[in-house]
Parts: structure tokens; sequence; C-alpha cells
């Protein structure tokens, strides 16, 4: 008995010291993997894998024989590849490639199924049955992607049939109904602009927007990887900071999700450490230097840096000048700062523009701060600034020359 109850203890003790692959911490680095696989019609034909990202590089091959195939060896690192199976042309035999992504990664098991055939041979639909999460999240999520493709092509159909109905509508309209003539052109603009901000839409981005944020994917590599595919903004970066920090202990310190953390942190710090805009005084064409000062009691104050050398300048920059009255009853100031590097330059495009009194020229120190504090990669750029605090409320202003201008800024000023 003794040695019996004996026995039930090391038992125990064991079990309880092998540790369970789902417990283990996923740190990356050299994975070995197994796909296996059952195929009928296609003996002999080809089964690899190769980079999801670089078709070209190619790794472990294999055949398949008696209707089935074992593909397995080392991978310098997990992550998603692509498992094809490939049959050539030959006697009787039409060629085709079947391509599935798969997320391989240690102590994992990979089965490889068709579902369906056509023409004999040729692999139509296909599965892999595994225990990988990441690899069963992978494939939800390029379900999800279909699914936004179809729904954002089916929301653009939608507009574009609006779209021929008012056109049409249009044509029935005579004279006495200006009222409903000018609604039916407004909401064709308004159809026109919401369609080329739906084909504007990456489906794999929104999909992975919505797919990081679910607490079902907390333990899944699927989740940091996806963040390759999101743009981390001002207004968001506090949102995917808290979503990596509620990943599972066994990913958080997987390079994927390391990677992932350093993308959020760097635009939190770029945030949360950018400095107030400095108290410069540069002068205009008349050599009147700026005061900042003398708008402390305004509500905004716009900062437009522009270029003289720019097409965008040139085209911008006039439509804000057209609007100053506009925004000068909201007190909302505008100056304008160029970064030509000579002051005939500057002044010669100054005068083309009919710039007024309120354009300065940046000095060197003064240009290199505000373009690499503030991120400015390309001109005209609007920095909108708290003119009491001096605080940048807004790196990236609307576009003066957008009919949305307005409407934007005014939702600014009801935050302020």
């Amino acid at each position: 008995m003794k040695k019996y109850l004996f026995c039930i203890l090391l038992i125990t003790g064991l079990l309880s010291c092998t540790s369970n692959p789902k417990d283990k911490p996923k740190t990356g680095g050299v994975i070995k993997y197994k796909i296996t696989g059952k195929v009928d019609f296609n003996e002999g034909q080809q089964v690899y894998l190769q980079n999801h990202d670089n078709q070209l590089q190619q790794f472990q091959k294999t055949t398949i024989q008696n209707g089935i195939f074992e593909l397995e060896g080392e991978l310098a690192s997990d992550g998603i590849y692509e498992l094809i199976v490939r049959a050539d042309k030959g006697e009787g035999i039409k060629p085709f490639k079947y391509v599935l992504p798969v997320f391989l990664e240690n102590d994992c098991t990979y089965d490889f199924e068709v579902i369906r055939y056509k023409d004999k041979n040729i692999i139509q639909e296909a599965a892999i049955k595994t225990t990988s999460q990441a690899s069963n999240d992978l494939f939800a999520f390029n379900k999800a992607v279909e699914g936004k493709q179809a729904e954002l092509k089916q929301k653009i159909n939608s507009l574009s049939n609006e779209r021929n109905q008012l056109n049409e509508l249009l044509l029935t309209l005579g004279p006495g109904q200006d009222a409903a003539y000018g609604r039916a052109v407004d909401r064709m603009h308004a159809a026109q602009a919401e369609s080329r901000t739906l084909a504007a839409l990456d489906p794999k981005i929104e999909a992975s927007a919505s797919f990081v944020v679910d607490p079902a994917h907390r333990a899944s590599l699927m989740t940091p990887y996806l963040f390759r595919f999101i743009t981390i903004r001002e207004d968001n970066y506090a949102k995917y900071a808290a979503v990596l920090d509620s990943l599972e202990p066994v990913i958080q310190q997987h390079p994927l999700t390391l990677a992932a953390r350093e993308k959020v942190d760097r635009v939190k710090d770029f945030y949360e450490n950018m400095p107030a805009f400095p108290n410069i005084t540069p002068r205009n064409v008349q050599g009147d230097s700026l005061h900042l000062s003398r708008f402390n009691k305004d509500k905004l104050l716009i900062v437009a840096v522009w270029s003289s050398k720019d097409r965008f300048s040139k085209m911008d920059i006039p439509e804000l000048l057209r609007k100053e009255s506009q925004l000068k009853a909201l007190a909302v100031p505008v100056i304008y700062l160029s970064v030509e590097k000579q002051f005939e330059e500057w002044q010669k495009g100054s005068k083309t523009l009919g710039m007024g009194l309120n354009n300065y020229l940046l000095n060197v120190t003064d240009k290199d701060f505000i373009i690499n504090n503030y991120n400015i990669t390309q001109f005209p750029a609007y920095l909108w600034v708290n003119p009491a605090t001096l605080k940048v409320v807004n790196l990236r202003g609307a576009d003066p020359a957008t009919p949305e201008f307005m409407t934007t800024l005014k939702k600014e000023l009801q935050k302020m």
C-alpha cells in the first residue's frame, strides 16, 4: 500500500514539473515544425514552404507519396509562411499551385486536408487543422479581410448607384426647382467624397484594428504581428499601449511583441514629451519681429510652415489667405513661417502669393527645431497651437483647401 501511494505521489510530482506548452514562454528563435497532409490525385507532386513576404525564398521541400506527405524541418523564427502544393503539367495532369498561409510555431501540430477538388486533380479549397492558436487566428483574420473587402465594395457600389439616380433626377428638374437641384448636386458631391474615402481604405488595416483589440486574441502571436499594419497616432496610442500591456505573459517577450511595443512607445514618447511651440522672434519683410504674446487672448493660432519652392504650398497657401477674415472672426489668427534658405527666394515667393506682414522667415536654428520636433516631412504643414500655453494641440491641422476645413476647425475650438 505504501509503495502504491509512493508511486502515485511520484507520478503527480513528475506531472506537476512537466511544463505545459501553452504556458511555455514564446521568445522567438529557431523552431521545429512538422506538417502532415493527405492529397489525392497528385502522386509525386511538390509540397514546400516559402517566405510569406518574399516568394523567392523557399524552404524545405517534399513530394506526395501514396497520397500523403510529411514536411518537417527547422526555421530561423516562428511566423507566417506559405505552404505550397504544386502540380506541374504532365500526361493527364492539369498544372496548379495552391497557396495556404500558415503561422508556424513550436510545439504545435499541423495537418493539411483538401476540402474540395475541381477538374479531377486541382485543389480548389483546403484547410489546416492545427493546435496553433496563431494559425487559427490567421485563418480567421484572412476571412475577416475578405469580409471587409466585400463590405467596402458593397458600400461603394451603393454610393455609385445613388449618384446615378441623382444624375437621372437632375435631368428631370426644371425651372422653379432650384432648391431641389441644389440639394441633389450637394448630395452627389458628398456621395463622391464618401466613395473616395472608402476606396482609400485598406481592408487588411481595417481588419487588423478590429482584431488586436479583441480580448480573445491576448495569447496569440497574431496580435503583435498585426501591429505592422496599424498606424499609431496621437488619438490611439494609449489604446494600443493598453492592448500590448494586456497580452498574456507567454508572449510578452516575443520579438513581435517587442517590435509592436517599440512602435507604440515611439509615438507615445513623441507626443507626451513634445515641447511647447518655441517663443521665436523671426522677422517679416519690413523687419518687424514676431511676438507670440500678442495672441494670448485668441482661441487658436494656426502656424503654417511653407516653402515657395513647394508646389503644394503654392496651391494651398492662397486658400488659407482667402479664409483669414473668416478665421479672424473666430479668434483664430494665422502666421506663416517660411523655410527658405535665401532671403531673396522668400521675398520673391511671398510677393507672388500675396503674403502679408504675418509672414516670417525662419532662421536655421528655429527651422531645425520646428521641423525635427514636430515631425514635419512635407509642406505646407499646419500646426494648431494654443496661444495661451503655446502647446501644440494638433500636429496635422486640417488642409484649408478642403471643404471640411472650417467644420474641422470649429470642432477643435469646441474642445478647447
